[in-house]
């Protein structure tokens, strides 16, 4: 986790010097940049769409900084934003591929071509996940944040997070059992 203190300084420097001066927002932009990529790329299952993606987040920070009030840590702020700006795309996405019903079949095999072949296996398990189990899974053990923070940034109790992980696990767990069973890729 980072130093609360830390963050707060940024973020106040921030708020002082924005529009005009970047150093503060470059220094917050590499302290997070790689987290949020992830965060990205694990939603979006796409290097070229996670890295627009993160650069519409932290843009919208950009643009909303001086909002932030600080009752949580920046980083859950910023987490939520990332999250809630990739649902936001998966969902324009599918209302897109609805349009396209008949190119529907070959988007799995777009979606796997475009991927590294390291994080294929898992990548290939957590797109058959609904959005909210991929995404507390994705957190937890991508990201490697406190359930706390999971709460905090999908603006739910803590004990509601721990039950939705509990059920991602298990979900997550079920559909590797299948892929291996099905051809022992996974």
């Amino acid at each position: 986790m980072r130093a609360w203190a830390d963050d707060s300084a940024l973020v106040e420097r921030c708020k002082r010097e924005l529009p005009h001066q970047h150093a503060a927002f470059d220094a917050l932009v590499k302290r997070y940049k790689d987290m949020v990529f992830t965060l990205c790329y694990r939603l979006a299952g796409d290097t070229a769409h996670a890295e627009d993606l993160m650069q519409e987040v932290f843009t919208k920070v950009f643009l909303n900084l001086k909002d932030f009030e600080g009752r949580s840590a920046f980083s859950s702020w910023l987490y939520r934003i990332a999250h809630n700006h990739c649902l936001n795309f998966l969902a324009r996405q599918k209302r897109e591929q609805a349009g396209l019903a008949g190119y529907a079949e070959d988007q799995k095999l777009q979606a796997a071509t475009s991927r590294h072949a390291v994080d294929e296996p898992m990548q290939e398990v957590l797109n058959q996940l609904r959005e909210e189990p991929r995404s507390i899974l994705i957190m937890k053990y991508v990201l490697e944040l406190e359930l706390v923070e999971i709460s905090a940034i999908l603006g739910i109790t803590l004990s509601a997070a721990k039950m939705r992980l509990l059920r991602a696990r298990e979900e997550f767990r079920l559909l590797h059992e299948n892929l291996e069973n099905a051809g022992g890729r996974a």
